[in-house]
């Protein structure tokens, strides 16, 4: 007797064929990330986790700084508070199910939100399916991400007076509404395509337009 067997490599690494645990509706009340009553074995998340935001959650990054997580999975939802800022440490973020919302269309987020990713350049990569490969250090959405910061009406400015390699100072023009932290380029005034720089605020001045 022959038989004839077709095998199929399936490599996943993260969620292939992981289901979701739907609930008919959203819970009414937020949960608080800082509180160990809502999560599960009321234990807080640590570093090396993998963290779910569940299917029906309503959750609000409550704390300045999260532990290095290995993979959060938002199939709730998931609200930075506005109350602090806030740095979200991961190696990958994927909105699946769920809600990633820092801010609102009314109420634009007014402190500093960070996601810093981590991971290096040979590390393995993620693979949601036979068919995709996603890379490694990612955030990766198919459900719905929203981010609304403070609206800014200073796009660009003129430089004021000439800078020169090496200075610390640069002159444009007053009462814009630039802030320290703000990350400023400075364009080349020429062909010289290496001649641009970008640099982040310390302080300006609204009067004079140093900065």
């Amino acid at each position: 007797m022959e038989n004839s067997l077709r095998f199929t490599g399936i490599r996943c690494i993260a969620y292939c064929n992981e289901q979701v645990e739907e609930v008919e509706e959203v819970e009414a009340e937020f949960r608080l990330w800082s509180d160990v009553n809502n999560w599960p074995n009321e234990t807080l998340p640590v570093d090396g986790d993998i963290v779910e935001i569940k299917n029906g959650w309503k959750m609000i990054l409550d704390i300045p700084e999260t532990p290095k997580i290995k993979i959060l999975k938002v199939n709730g939802i998931l609200i930075f508070s506005d109350e602090m800022d806030i740095t979200l440490h991961s190696y990958h973020v994927f909105v699946r199910a769920g809600e990633l919302h820092i801010g609102n269309e009314t109420h634009p987020h007014n402190h500093t939100a960070t996601i810093m990713l981590y991971g290096e350049r040979n590390d393995e990569a993620m693979a949601f399916d036979a068919a995709i490969e996603a890379g490694n250090k990612i955030i990766a959405n198919v459900g719905l991400i929203k981010m609304f910061g403070k609206p800014r009406s200073t796009k660009f400015t003129r430089l004021m007076a000439n800078i020169n390699k090496g200075d610390s100072k640069i002159i444009v023009e007053p009462s814009l509404d630039l802030v320290a932290g703000d990350r400023l380029a400075l364009t080349a005034s020429s062909y010289q395509w290496d001649s641009s720089e970008d640099f982040f605020i310390e302080s300006y001045d609204n009067v004079t337009g140093e900065v």
